[in-house]
Order: structure tokens, then C-alpha cells, then sequence
């Protein structure tokens, strides 16, 4: 489950916070961007992870609502992330074209069980340091953070570095395997998957 949670933890949190700086004209990230169809990934025991992502942005602000499903349809949601913040971009990234190098910053961090057998199983686990899991409660994990989820206590990870791409009517966000909550961590390549915009 570990394993799980770490692969979970590397789509999700590639999402993350905006300042001062104004985008240029081609990188307008405004709206709300969401999965295509419903997401799937390996999960670290010869099966596969469910999931949808929907990032709603201002020119300042970020959020991303990751949603983990039990089926291939996206139909039975487990549980909810939801992060929030602030975020900027940093400069032309020089590893990706067209890329830019960009901080997402954490202001808000919270998790929500939405099906009884999620509960039973983050009780078990004692997920995120709780054995009081209900389901539709929203946990604050922000100070906390949560060890399955691959997500480090505030004092340890403030925000993450990553890179931002439009290339026409898609988002991509960059590759998960380096550690973001350092500016060294800035991936190198992008995620595989995009985004699309809402109308």
C-alpha cells in the first residue's frame, strides 16, 4: 500500500502556487482544466489506480481536486484530495521547450473519504496518522502532512517546483520522480498526461 500511496502522491502533488509575476500571453492558465476521461496509473501491485484531476486557476491562485475511484469508469470515488495556494512562474524552463519553470505554494491541504470501505481501510492503516476516518469528513493533513501519501509536513515542504506547458488546448505539468520541494527538484520532462480546459 505503500507503494500505492508514493505513486498517488506523484500525480497528485504535481499540482501545486502563483505570485507576483504575469504570465505571459501564451501561458494564460486562467479557468478550470480537468481530466479528459478517467486516469489510470500503476499502482505498485500489478494493478492500476483510478483517478481524475481538476485544477481550478486564477492568475495568482491554484487548486487541484484529485479524486481516487475503485473502477476503471471513475464512478466510485474512494477519497479526495484537495490542495491549494498560490503559484508564479520562474523563467523559460532550459530543459523542456516551450516549458516554464513554475512554484506552486501550499496554503490549504485537506483529505476526504467518500466510500465506507475507503474508511475502513485509512482506519486500519491509521492513514495519515488518524484511526478516526469518517466518511464525507475533510481532515486538515496541511501541518502534518501524510506519510502514505508521500505528502511532507509543512516545515518540510513549503510548496512545490515544477514545469508548466500549453501546447494548444492542453495543460501539461512536468515529470513526478524528483524531489519538488526542492528548487534542484525541477523535473526535466514533462507528465505524460495533459489537461484539457473546461468550457
Amino acid at each position: 500500500m505503500k507503494v500505492f500511496a508514493a505513486v498517488v502522491a506523484s500525480v497528485v502533488f504535481s499540482s501545486v502556487a502563483l505570485a507576483a509575476k504575469k504570465a505571459p500571453a501564451n501561458m494564460d492558465l486562467t479557468g478550470t482544466w480537468t481530466s479528459e476521461k478517467c486516469e489510470s496509473m500503476p499502482n505498485g501491485q500489478g494493478g492500476e489506480t483510478y483517478f481524475t484531476r481538476t485544477f481550478p486557476m486564477t492568475e495568482k491562485e491554484w487548486k487541484i481536486d484529485f479524486t481516487v475511484f475503485g473502477d476503471k469508469d471513475c464512478t466510485q470515488a474512494l477519497f479526495t484530495l484537495d490542495v491549494a495556494g498560490d503559484w508564479e512562474l520562474r523563467g523559460k524552463s532550459k530543459a523542456v521547450k516551450g516549458a516554464y519553470n513554475a512554484f506552486f505554494g501550499f496554503k490549504t491541504r485537506t483529505l476526504t473519504a467518500k466510500a465506507d470501505g475507503a474508511v475502513q481501510f485509512m482506519n486500519q492503516a491509521g492513514f495519515c496518522g488518524k484511526k478516526d476516518w469518517k466518511v464525507g469528513e475533510t481532515y486538515d493533513i496541511h501541518t502534518t502532512g501524510c506519510a502514505q501519501l508521500g505528502a511532507k509536513p509543512l516545515t518540510e515542504c513549503k510548496g512545490e517546483h515544477d514545469l508548466v506547458k500549453l501546447d494548444g488546448a492542453k495543460w501539461f505539468l512536468g515529470d513526478r520522480s524528483g524531489d519538488m520541494c526542492k528548487k534542484s527538484g525541477h523535473p526535466k520532462k514533462l507528465h505524460s498526461v495533459a489537461l484539457i480546459k473546461k468550457p
